[in-house]
Parts: C-alpha cells; structure tokens; sequence
C-alpha cells in the first residue's frame, strides 16, 4: 500500500481519456516548443520524450498539491516536486543548455530544453483546465476520482503520514 504513494506510482487520474489527454498534451506542447524555439530541427532531428516526461511529472505534482484527499505530507511534495521541476526548466531556457548537460554526452542527439518547458506548460494547462471544470460542476470526484474503496485505504494511510 505504501509504494502506491511513492513517486514512482502513476497519476491519480483514474478516466483513460483524461490520461491520454495529459499524455498527448505535453508531447503537443513539447513539440511546439520545439518547432518554435530551434529553427535547425530538421536539421539536428528531434528524437526525445524528455519533453511529456517533464509534462506528466509536473501533472502528477499538481494533483498531489491540488486533490482534497492528499495528506499534508503529500501536498507538500507536489509543492515541492512542482516547484522544482518548473525552475529547472526555467533555468535550461534563460541558459539554454540542459540542467544536467555534463553527463548527456551528446549520445542521444542534440537536446532542445525548451521541450521541457513545452511539456510543462502545456501539461499544466490541461490539468488544471480538468480540475476546475471538475470543481465548477461539483463534483465529488475533484481530480481525484478514485473509487471509495481506495479513498478509505488512502485515509488510512493519510492518518499514518500525517
């Protein structure tokens, strides 16, 4: 029951087509940051997943800050994780070369950081886009649609953390 609270878990995000949505949403903005920010890319190639990575890790944060039933420990690490995550990739764009670009290499192509960036901003778009369509028309299910069964283990595990 613990490691289902670890950061290696999944999203929250129980409906598939609101999962998708989040998938497919920061690839979009991390490709057109791409497009946007590097005019060689046809050039240099454009070969990662770095960007709907950074998208999804700042989606996953933001529900653990935003969802009525996270502990207080667990909206403090989506704090924390999204705060993180979105001065990394404002430092790679004012610097314009990866956060960790000593150990890259250049084994995997040449990086375009403002895909992060993309991923991020267009992620969080569409997640809080769902968590205030869910707040404004009431439902209990508030970007946390989990069933009872789990909201109860989840309680119990809250009391534990807390």
């Amino acid at each position: 029951m613990i490691t289902r609270h670890t950061a290696c878990s999944s999203l929250r995000e129980k409906r598939l087509s609101l999962r998708l949505l989040f998938l497919v949403g920061s690839g979009a903005g991390s490709l057109t940051a791409a497009l946007l920010s590097e005019p060689k890319i046809f050039e240099i190639g454009f070969c990662g997943l770095s960007g709907i990575a950074h998208g999804l890790m700042a989606v996953w944060a933001l529900e653990l800050f935003l969802s009525p039933q996270s502990s207080i420990f667990a909206r403090q690490l989506g704090a924390i994780s999204f705060t993180l995550v979105s001065l990394k990739c404002l430092w790679e764009s004012i610097l314009n070369a990866p956060f960790w670009g000593f150990a890259h290499f250049n084994l995997m192509g040449t990086p375009i950081v403002a895909c992060h960036a993309g991923g991020v901003v267009k992620g969080c778009f569409i997640a809080l886009l769902s968590f205030l369509h869910s707040q404004r028309a009431g439902s209990e299910r508030a970007f946390n649609p989990i069933s009872p069964e789990i909201a109860s283990k989840e309680g119990q595990f809250d009391k534990i953390t807390t």
